[in-house]
């Protein structure tokens, strides 16, 4: 979403971050996600899924955030 040229994160996307943040941290640095293309995080994020143990909600939760980072 936008407002007044300002990109504003859903709900979701709030989501995405919270758990991006909590999860992905607590076993490495966070990766800045433009660092890696969208095909690479195809593959990164359900092997970092499994290892973290991330439900199926989390890891789409996730992915929503990183396409909306990746786009703005």
């Amino acid at each position: 979403l936008k407002k007044n040229d300002k990109v504003i994160l859903s709900s979701i996307e709030l989501q995405g971050k919270a758990i991006y943040e909590k999860k992905c941290n607590s076993c490495h640095e966070l990766k800045e996600i433009k660092n890696y293309s969208k095909s690479q995080w195809a593959n990164i994020l359900p092997d970092m899924s499994k290892k973290s143990g991330l439900t199926e909600s989390q890891e789409s939760i996730i992915s929503k955030y990183i396409a909306f980072k990746l786009q703005n």
